[in-house]
């Protein structure tokens, strides 16, 4: 959706592949900082942290939105 919309922006065209190529990118970039975490947390040793704090992280928006559900 977002690279057709730049398509008629720009007058573009992209294939198939090149498409994929572009929506890579932001996982290509979420899988090295996965690994440079893990080998930080290796090191430091401190692991209980770093399992606990993004699962927290990631707990308050769902909370939130189950809330407003509710609400209603």
């Amino acid at each position: 959706m977002v690279i057709k919309s730049f398509e008629q922006a720009f007058q573009t065209h992209y294939t198939a592949f090149e498409i994929g190529k572009i929506t890579a990118i932001r996982f290509d970039f979420a899988a090295v900082s996965m690994l440079l975490r893990a080998l930080y947390t290796g090191r430091s040793g401190n692991k209980a942290w770093h399992i606990a704090l993004p699962r927290w992280c990631a707990r308050c928006p769902s909370a939130s939105y189950w809330r407003s559900l509710l609400q209603c």
